[in-house]
């Protein structure tokens, strides 16, 4: 009884570390890819982010409302990323006045202005 005791005991320890109860299942979130993110942890702070539902595409344009350094090209672009932070299209973004952006249901960017 003591043996079965300490190997339920561990075997608690270890579910408790990375594994999570909802209701009456048990479920644990595991690293399916590394994320590009951490190369520039800024980018997503001084832009204006719209991220697509269910893990879709992620559309970032320079927040022209906040000041910042300048990097490479003085022309502002419109970039699109995966969720995993990789690079999938760039466009330059002659626009100014930007209130939000959002995704709509068939996956379009959806820019509103002043």
């Amino acid at each position: 009884f003591f043996r079965f005791q300490q190997s339920l005991v561990l075997l608690c320890a270890l579910m408790s570390s990375d594994w999570q109860k909802l209701a009456d299942l048990w479920y644990r979130k595991r690293e399916v890819y590394t994320t590009k993110w951490n190369d520039d942890p800024d980018m997503l702070h001084l832009s204006v982010v719209a991220g697509a539902p269910f893990g879709g595409p992620i559309a970032t344009v320079r927040n022209e409302h906040v000041f910042q350094p300048v990097r490479g090209s003085l022309k502002p672009e419109l970039q699109i990323w995966t969720c995993a932070g990789r690079l999938i299209a760039s466009r330059p973004w002659g626009y100014i006045g930007l209130l939000a952006m959002g995704w709509s249901s068939h996956e379009r960017l959806i820019c509103v202005f002043e």
